[in-house]
């Protein structure tokens, strides 16, 4: 047997122990500067744009005032619940803008992923709005009017109105996080990423009944902004981008330092002032460790 052929399965060994494995691109860690992550994060943008179309088509060109029609609450919930189920996989999704600065604050996504997800959603609201506009059938109640597509304020003061928006998505919010606590028992965590579109679009239900005779219970400013651009009418437009945000905000701050089961002041520090924190280390097992 020559030199060659004794070495040979070393060589190839070792070629083998030598391939180094791309990691996988994820919405946590900041993307590296290639086609890999390039089209990663376009798969994200796309997905967002597509769910946030279904979305903002089915609650703007929806007719709610034929005789037997059903309430827009329960169309809102089967798009939302249909979005979940279709582009969560990829995305999330996370349909509305409030999401993703609520994971960014938690430190679960980068700003860059977050970026491209804010500007799918833009898109998605924008075709989604066109799409219900050349659709539109001469019949529906507005389609004749300034109004078309508009989230109004309805028998409810300004102030009334920003509280309500502003629970909505604090409870959005909370259903999300909780969804994403690393720290939930397993009792409650298992399998709960299959079924969260349904508990999702349960949750749109919910509050599509109670807040949406109101305020319409948008939760999206895209959805408010880009139907009150194409009516020049900005009314109250402004209440439908402070209050989710004020909302999502103070849920991030009630969940983590409150609810999570991770919760503790090691945590809190580390979350505002490490630049490594992890989501999944348990820092109040590490403080204990430390002190003993």
């Amino acid at each position: 047997m020559s030199r060659w052929q004794h070495n040979r399965p070393m060589s190839r060994m070792s070629s083998r122990s030598l391939t180094v494995k791309r990691p996988k691109a994820s919405m946590a860690v900041w993307p590296r500067c290639d086609w890999y992550n390039l089209r990663f994060m376009l798969r994200i943008l796309f997905s967002e744009l597509m769910a946030n179309t279904a979305i903002i088509f089915t609650l703007v060109h929806y007719n709610a005032s034929f005789p037997h029609s059903l309430p827009i609450a329960v169309p809102a919930a089967g798009v939302f619940g249909w979005a979940v189920w279709v582009c969560g996989p990829i995305s999330g999704p996370q349909v509305t803008p409030i999401v993703p600065v609520a994971l960014v604050i938690i430190r679960h996504i980068t700003i860059i992923h977050a970026l491209m997800v804010v500007i799918g959603q833009f898109l998605g609201s924008l075709f989604g709005y066109l799409l219900a506009w050349a659709l539109r059938p001469g019949n529906h109640p507005s389609v004749h009017g300034t109004n078309y597509g508009l989230t109004l304020v309805n028998n409810v003061t300004v102030g009334q109105a920003f509280g309500l928006e502003f629970m909505a998505a604090f409870w959005v919010i909370l259903a999300v996080l909780a969804t994403l606590d690393e720290f939930r028992p397993s009792v409650w965590s298992q399998g709960h990423i299959t079924s969260f579109y349904a508990f999702f679009a349960l949750t749109i239900l919910w509050l599509a009944a109670v807040v949406g005779h109101y305020t319409g219970a948008s939760i999206h400013p895209f959805r408010s902004l880009i139907p009150a651009i194409f009516s020049n009418n900005y009314k109250d437009v402004w209440i439908y981008f402070t209050a989710p945000f004020v909302g999502t905000i103070v849920a991030v701050l009630i969940y983590e330092m409150i609810m999570s089961e991770g919760a503790s002041a090691a945590r809190i520090k580390a979350w505002f002032t490490d630049r490594n924190f992890d989501r999944h280390l348990d820092y109040k097992m590490v403080e204990q460790e430390d002190e003993v």
